[in-house]
């Protein structure tokens, strides 16, 4: 009996240990997809890694969820993408693993784990660099890991080639010759079915593959890049293929679908075939023999891989990602890839280094598989390849069956991605190149025009404003030519900041001592402006110190980079302000200079007459009207929301550049060229007969005003430099009496004194005297 409840108990014991492992046992569940019914790979993981899992008591377990054309609407790469990236983006946790496309790495890598602190670098060696660097890694952030791995090979006929003692073809040209002997050999033998070459060119998926490839095909060596799709290689190859098309009348067998070749073809007929390794090993049997894709020159070759990854769920938790992490280092390991291999559960890996196995080249050609040279697919060139390809599968069916040249598809294509910029190279446009000459040279002589400020014979035309002030004014308009230069190159967040704050500042420097001027120029005496005329340094450091806080604030809340995609047309970035306090800080900078503005402009009213700085305040006013026509341009530039990356540059750096000429020829160039249209004259007596004539233009209205405003003047013959004008001078009776009346009124008044000076009360206007004296 004491036998019976030890044996009892030890049953009871057993049992709960199995209970409790089972209880504590992790389900992975995993997502695939696939298109045939070749679910070898994946059932044959599943099976390995449960034995393995139980072997080495890792109480984990892996159930593959596979979407095929029998259980799902899963009919193509493009619907299984769209399935595992709205999951993805749920956040959804019903699947930890994902075997996904590397077509849609993009899509994909926000929600995927980042594999690189449990993947060495010494194990990424062994796998080929192009499949890691552009199908597994995504922003520096490496998301999956290659499971299998297909590309393109060519399949040739070996009952012709043995009959014609011909070898696969090597070069794209040996592929034209031999081809043609063959077919006319066989014309001779009433054969005329022979079907020189068929690839994966028509309108479906696989043709940016067969582009791609035989562009790359036709590099100058093995070791060379990618040529790019305008260059010279990319047009051979594509007039290349044109040429095969028509030579050998193959518009219809390329415009076949995959499948429709299954259906209408006659594989015995074929010569010659590109396609998949994985699609095609053992429906073609013996007819064919593999290898590499031709290339412009011997030893060159090229051929697309693709595939899927292994990735793993962002969103579950670490319990399940320690889990994960050990299926995907058992998936990814040399032995489960080798026995993978070698029992045809897969056709090729992503391990490269497997293909210097003894036991794995015994099954494989391995020679062949070391010496591809392999290009991914174009997944990175946008953020939606899906529509890329689409657009890219239309402009080579517009070439291969329509009259479009090589060059013109080709810059079609380039045009869907490439964002266009000013640049110094003439490629796109020569208007850069010229422009940031023309506006350096413009630079160069309007900075050393300033030399004009301290010639002596100069002086008397620049009295308006201290030397000083000048520099400031020049600098000011170099600042706003300056931000043409901004304009050159792809843009930023930075570069769309620092144009607006060239402008901006640019603007503040010369607006700001206009303004100095107009102050002291006043016809009035009172504390602030006798501050201002003393600090003028301060009152130029104060405006410009709003400038410094802006620019700070604008670090923290820049610009953004906006992508305008224009179809059939040439794509580019436009700076685009959406954070509120950033919207702000621009209202509040244009609110500011239109403050500016308009004291300015109540200042030049008052001041109109003053025959010190009448010349000068005209000119003043002339810049400022001619200021609104580029304004009032640029805002109509920025409605119109111009799709012409070129006009809009154009226009944008053309009326900033009148803008700043005008000022410049107002404010400063004018006092060179009246120097040289009076050279042999006296300047004062310039100056002297313009403010003489609009004196007595105005005399007339002047006296009414006098009248109506009841004050007495003293007509005193005073010229700061010959004393040769009659002026209203006002009483200082009246000057009391309007120190008490309203702004408008002081500033009505204002206008039409001609020289703010008083024999009478030399004591109120000895500081404005003085002012005007510094100045005229």
């Amino acid at each position: 009996m004491k036998r019976i409840l030890v044996f009892i108990y030890t049953i009871i014991i057993l049992l709960l240990d199995i209970l409790a492992v089972e209880a504590e046992t992790i389900q992975i569940n995993i997502l695939s997809a696939s298109r045939d019914m070749n679910y070898n790979l994946y059932n044959f993981f599943e099976s390995e890694f449960n034995k393995y899992s139980k072997e080495n008591n890792l109480n984990v377990t892996a159930k593959i969820f596979i979407l095929s054309n029998l259980n799902s609407t899963v009919n193509s790469s493009t619907s299984y993408g769209s399935t595992v990236e709205a999951l993805l983006k749920k956040h959804s946790v019903k699947y930890d693993i994902f075997f996904y496309d590397n077509t849609y790495i993009s899509k994909y890598a926000p929600y995927l784990m980042d594999l690189r602190q449990y993947v060495s670098e010494e194990e990424l060696k062994d796998y080929n660099s192009e499949v890691i660097s552009k199908l597994c890694f995504n922003q520096n952030k490496l998301v999956g890991l290659p499971i299998k791995i297909g590309f393109n090979l060519l399949y040739s006929n070996v009952i012709y080639l043995n009959k014609y003692k011909k070898r696969a073809p090597r070069t794209w040209n040996e592929l034209i010759e031999t081809s043609e002997y063959i077919i006319n050999k066989e014309k001779e033998l009433n054969n005329t079915k022979i079907i020189a070459y068929e690839g994966l060119y028509d309108d479906s998926e696989d043709c940016i593959c067969s582009i791609n490839e035989m562009i790359y095909s036709f590099r100058e060596s093995s070791t060379s890049p990618f040529p790019g799709l305008t260059s010279n290689e990319a047009v051979m190859a594509l007039e290349t293929l044109k040429y095969i098309k028509d030579k050998f009348s193959l518009d219809e067998i390329f415009k076949l679908g995959f499948f429709n070749k299954y259906k209408y073809l006659n594989w015995e007929n074929i010569l010659f075939r590109k396609l998949w390794l994985y699609d095609m090993k053992e429906l073609l049997g013996d007819l064919y023999i593999t290898s590499l894709l031709p290339g412009y020159k011997e030893g060159v070759s090229g051929s697309t891989v693709i595939g899927y990854n292994i990735g793993i769920n962002e969103n579950i938790d670490n319990e399940k990602k320690v889990a994960a992490i050990e299926a995907l280092k058992f998936i990814t390991s040399k032995n489960f890839q080798k026995k993978a291999l070698i029992t045809n559960n897969t056709l090729a890996s992503g391990l490269f280094s497997l293909y210097e196995d003894e036991e794995v080249c015994e099954k494989l050609d391995c020679e062949l598989f070391r010496s591809l040279q392999l290009i991914a697919k174009p997944i990175h060139v946008a953020d939606d390849y899906d529509k890329y390809d689409i657009k890219y599968r239309e402009y080579i069916q517009k070439f291969l069956f329509g009259d479009q040249s090589a060059k013109e598809v080709l810059k079609s294509i380039e045009d869907i991605t490439k964002i266009y910029f000013l640049s110094l190279r003439t490629d796109d446009s020569k208007f850069g190149l010229f422009w940031f000459i023309f506006i350096t040279v413009t630079i160069i002589l309007i900075a050393f025009s300033l030399i004009c400020i301290v010639i002596e014979k100069f002086t008397f035309y620049f009295k308006f404003l201290p030397l000083d002030f000048w520099i400031i004014i020049i600098l000011g308009i170099l600042l706003i030519l300056s931000s043409s230069y901004v304009t050159f190159g792809p843009l930023s967040p930075f570069k769309c900041n620092l144009y607006i704050l060239l402008i901006s500042v640019g603007l503040t420097m010369i607006y700001v001592t206009i303004l100095y001027k107009l102050i002291i120029n006043l016809p009035e005496e009172n504390r602030i402006i006798r501050k201002i005329t003393k600090r003028r340094y301060l009152f130029l450091f104060f405006f410009l110190s709003i400038k410094f806080i802006e620019i700070i604030a604008y670090s923290y809340y820049p610009y953004n980079i906006e992508t305008l995609i224009i179809p059939n047309g040439q794509n580019f970035q436009i700076c685009s302000m959406k954070s509120f306090v950033g919207q702000f800080l621009i209202i509040s900078d244009l609110f500011l200079t239109l403050v500016i503005i308009l004291i300015i402009s109540i200042l030049i009213f008052a001041e109109w007459n003053l025959r010190s700085t009448l010349y000068d305040i005209r000119l003043i006013v002339i810049s400022l009207y001619i200021d609104m026509i580029p304004i009032f341009l640029l805002v109509l530039v920025a409605i119109l929301r111009i799709n012409d990356y070129l006009l809009l540059y154009v226009a944008m750096n053309v009326l900033m550049y009148v803008a700043a000429i005008f000022k410049y020829l107002c404010l400063y160039g004018s006092k060179i060229i009246l120097y040289i249209l009076n050279k042999n004259s006296n300047g004062t007596t310039f100056f002297n007969r313009v403010a003489l004539n609009y004196i007595e233009n105005f005399s007339v209205t002047s006296t009414q005003i006098t009248q109506d405003n009841t004050f007495s003047s003293n007509n005193n013959e005073y010229n700061r430099e010959s004393k040769s004008y009659n002026n209203p001078i006002p009483s200082k009776k009246f000057m009391n009496e309007n120190n008490k009346k309203s702004f408008i009124s002081k500033i009505i008044y204002y206008h039409y004194i001609s020289n703010p000076s008083s024999d009478n009360d030399t004591t109120t206007h000895s500081l404005t005297q003085k002012k005007a004296n510094n100045f005229i």
